[in-house]
């Protein structure tokens, strides 16, 4: 196995485990962590959500300009001739993009912002007509479902299903964190909750970034659309 494989697969533990552990953690909160309710607490909270929902939107429609704004090195260039969508146009992107209407989508971006869009529909209906499912097994389902999805590729490279378990990651966190909050109601969890939402969007990019340089680190003919340039040249991907 290469250096790059191993440290790839570092990476992805270490991306992974806390994510794992972070919804865990969740639930132990909600059962056990009483803390103190404010006036229109969840309402607040749902909002916040909302907008990490309109933000994690974005980033799935324009994942290299969002990295722009949060990094100082230069963004990759992923448009034009030899490009489709954000991915190199070979065949070892294949599992990553879906063909829909002659159009090229990426399966994972996609499934972000359909997701996205999803978790804020939920966000919005729960504050009016709350979840008449008891709220441990809200919770426990919403946590089952962004576990699937933070592990998604440990599971499958098929890209339909690369897309649907982005949905499920995003719409998991949504019913986690409206079961977390039913459940305990408490400011602590509410604020653990969007703070543990925001974590997930950003380890899952950051595991999309890493499968890009190991697929372009184990071809034999590097190219100039490469995700594998060394990060010392300043370049990087999303």
């Amino acid at each position: 196995m290469s250096q790059r494989e191993n440290g790839g697969k570092g990476r992805y533990i270490v991306f992974v485990a806390p994510s794992l552990a972070g919804l865990a953690l969740l639930i132990g909160l909600s059962i056990g962590y009483p803390s103190p309710t404010f006036p229109f607490q969840s309402e607040a909270s749902a909002l916040v959500f909302i907008v990490i929902c309109v933000l994690g939107a974005l980033a799935g429609q324009y994942p290299s300009r969002i990295r722009g704004l949060t990094s100082k090195t230069p963004r990759r260039e992923e448009v034009g001739p030899g490009f489709f969508g954000h991915h190199p146009s070979c065949g070892r992107f294949d599992t990553h993009v879906l063909k829909f209407r002659g159009k090229v989508l990426c399966a994972g971006c996609t499934g972000l912002t359909i997701g996205a869009v999803a978790a804020a529909t939920i966000s919005l209906y729960a504050l009016f007509y709350p979840i008449k499912e008891p709220a441990l097994i809200t919770l426990i389902v919403g946590v089952v479902l962004a576990g699937i999805g933070i592990l998604q590729h440990a599971l499958s490279r098929e890209p339909r299903v690369h897309l649907v378990l982005n949905v499920a990651l995003v719409t998991g966190v949504a019913v986690a964190r409206i079961g977390a909050s039913q459940l305990n109601g408490g400011i602590a969890v509410d604020a653990y909750a969007l703070t543990l939402s925001i974590y997930l969007i950003v380890a899952r990019i950051d595991l999309s970034r890493d499968d890009h340089e190991a697929i372009c680190g184990s071809c034999p003919t590097p190219c100039e659309r490469s995700y594998a340039t060394n990060r010392n040249l300043s370049i990087i991907d999303d």
